[in-house]
């Protein structure tokens, strides 16, 4: 195999809703934790980095995963090993500094959660499982969502109920955000589903039952003072878009508009979380 021509041009990630996953629960861990950080900027700046370039990594990977599993061998997958290799050694690098620094050696405990799983996921994606079902999305949500536990305990140098607490609030929330997107991504053009209230309701009920479970998990947290009662508001406006779809969608969303609002809905999240622990 030749190896290719273009070979120093990086391999960038193209999936901007995984970058949604991945980043916000990473910033507002931080934020929530900073008021009382143990550690200094630089022990986060370390993990960030170490995130970003193992999300960076994923891209060239899974491209090698869907190439392999045709049965094709072409040149671009020089390519893509080779920086999928820079990537890991990148954020490996970057997570060993972080612990020769720190020495917070829980975060060995995160890696044994998310490695098997992180395999187990390629594993699917090699025998053919597709990346749009579900099931695939909410399992690479539970790997993303652990990233806030993870830096709010670089951020604080301790662990306690409000890491798992800020977990479980982002995987509802994204949980709820991807049965959503993806329910708006599978809709055709004319399609039966759009013609009144009743068959939008029906087809996106799934969506309606799931984001009241995960709202009645968090309110019975708030009632058990596990969690700040302003953090189930956080929920309320990925709820209130997703009913003003029912009630008022009449045609196929455009794809990117779907994105930029599902990010501001994202956004938004975050922020009254933040808001809700300070």
């Amino acid at each position: 195999m030749k190896i290719e021509a273009n070979i120093l041009k990086p391999v960038l990630p193209r999936e901007h809703g995984v970058m949604v996953i991945a980043f916000v629960p990473l910033f507002t861990a931080i934020a929530i934790s900073y008021p009382g950080a143990e550690h200094s900027l630089s022990s986060v700046g370390l993990f960030c980095c170490s995130v970003i370039f193992f999300f960076m990594s994923f891209s060239p990977l899974t491209i090698i995963i869907k190439k392999g599993k045709a049965g094709r061998n072409l040149e671009s997958i020089d390519r893509n090993a080779a920086w999928s290799i820079i990537y890991l050694v990148l954020s490996l690098g970057f997570f060993v500094y972080l612990l020769a620094a720190t020495q917070l050696y829980g975060l060995l405990f995160f890696l044994i959660l998310i490695v098997p799983v992180f395999f187990f996921y390629c594993y699917l994606l090699a025998v053919g499982k597709n990346r749009e079902y579900f099931s695939m999305n909410l399992l690479g949500a539970a790997i993303l969502c652990l990233i806030a536990p993870m830096a709010y305990y670089v951020s604080l140098g301790q662990m306690d109920i409000n890491a798992l607490m800020i977990y479980i609030i982002n995987l509802g929330f994204f949980s709820t955000r991807i049965i959503f997107a993806k329910k708006m991504l599978n809709l055709k053009d004319n399609d039966p589903v759009l013609a009144s209230f009743k068959t939008r309701r029906k087809y996106l009920k799934k969506v309606s039952i799931f984001n009241v479970v995960v709202i009645h998990v968090l309110v019975l947290f708030s009632i058990l003072k596990m969690i700040p009662a302003t953090a189930v508001t956080s929920l309320l406006p990925g709820s209130i878009y997703t009913w003003k779809q029912i009630i008022s969608l009449k045609e196929k969303p455009d794809i990117r508009n779907v994105g930029l609002k599902e990010m501001c809905v994202a956004l938004f999240f975050s922020a009254v979380l933040i808001f809700s622990y300070q």
